[in-house]
């Protein structure tokens, strides 16, 4: 089973995304960015049984959309749906275990490393972490964005092709062209001819005026 590590700010919400139109009180920061939900969309019909685990810092936030506190499976089903987001997320839905304090979270890595070390089941499985910022205070090292496959680091521009590229790689999409291109086919509102209604002109003879 595919595990996606999943961040909001940055990936999700990056920089631009602020200027979308629904970014505003009260859903200041809870509108996804359109090309990102439609990449992980592609994904989520491009990959198998794929997965998503909560990484990011907004666990435990109140979501606009009800006003719970989105420290619930549920509660983020809920953030998705209103998204168009189609994703599944897992059972062991969140990297933290119970409820840790914003602050005490400093390195999202070790808490990705903890949740793989405790479902072992998932050991062997591909995985792809998309994180704009997974431990404060340093930048990530070349080494750690190999071990944890990390993709979506740009905070202002979120999930460019380069990362999709990248994040299907890890997740084993062979010939990502050619699957793009099946999907949309699949998904496009032209994939059906359109019906051309044709209304018969009757000439009027001029003796007839």
């Amino acid at each position: 089973m595919p595990i996606l590590f999943f961040d909001v700010d940055g990936p999700m919400v990056p920089g631009r995304g602020l200027f979308l139109p629904k970014n505003i009180a009260p859903r200041y920061g809870w509108e996804f960015d359109p090309c990102a939900v439609g990449m992980l969309n592609f994904l989520n019909w491009a990959v198998p049984n794929l997965q998503v685990v909560i990484s990011s810092h907004r666990v435990g936030m109140r979501s606009p959309f009800d006003g719970s506190y989105t420290d619930t499976k549920e509660s983020w089903e809920r953030v998705f749906q209103e998204n168009g987001l189609k994703l599944q997320i897992h059972k062991d839905w969140c990297t933290v275990k119970g409820k840790a304090k914003l602050e005490d979270r400093v390195n999202k890595l070790e808490e990705i490393r903890g949740w793989r070390g405790r479902n072992k089941a998932h050991s062997d499985d591909r995985f792809v972490v998309i994180e704009d910022e997974a431990i404060y205070a340093r930048d990530i090292t070349d080494e750690e964005r190999d071990v944890y496959h990390i993709c979506a680091e740009d905070y202002l521009d979120g999930i460019t092709w380069r990362d999709l590229k990248r994040i299907a790689n890890f997740l084993g999409v062979d010939n990502l062209s050619e699957k793009i291109r099946e999907y949309q086919m699949m998904h496009s509102a032209f994939r059906k001819s359109p019906t051309i209604v044709t209304k018969k002109i009757h000439r009027i003879e001029p003796s007839a005026i």
